[in-house]
């Protein structure tokens, strides 16, 4: 849950990080800037590359997780549905921190 978190973070967290002023330790660019630097679309790759590796890594271990803990096939579509909100969940409340600390 944690890790969705800060994945889910990490998305806003580029923005900020662009358009914020060198003497706050951000790039200082303008939001003209943003679309052209090569050196942001450059740690946008890596930024995006940590994010689809992270994914993949909590989906999945999340997935067996919860497919080990199920006490019943029966029960495993309820088991599954409530990993899904929760991630979800996870990924509404890091877009709604990050973007009450920018505004």
């Amino acid at each position: 849950m944690v890790l969705r978190l800060v994945i889910s973070m990490k998305h806003n967290l580029y923005s900020m990080f662009a358009a914020s002023p060198t003497s706050g330790g951000g790039l200082g660019f303008s939001p003209r800037n943003i679309d052209t630097s090569l050196v942001l679309w450059l740690l946008l790759l890596v930024l995006l590359l940590g994010r689809t590796v992270g994914n993949a890594l909590s989906a999945t271990s999340l997935n067996l997780f919860v497919a080990n803990i199920v006490p019943s096939a029966a029960t495993l579509g309820v088991f599954n549905g409530v990993q899904q909100l929760c991630m979800t969940f996870m990924r509404i409340i890091g877009s709604v921190l990050l973007g009450t600390l920018w505004g």
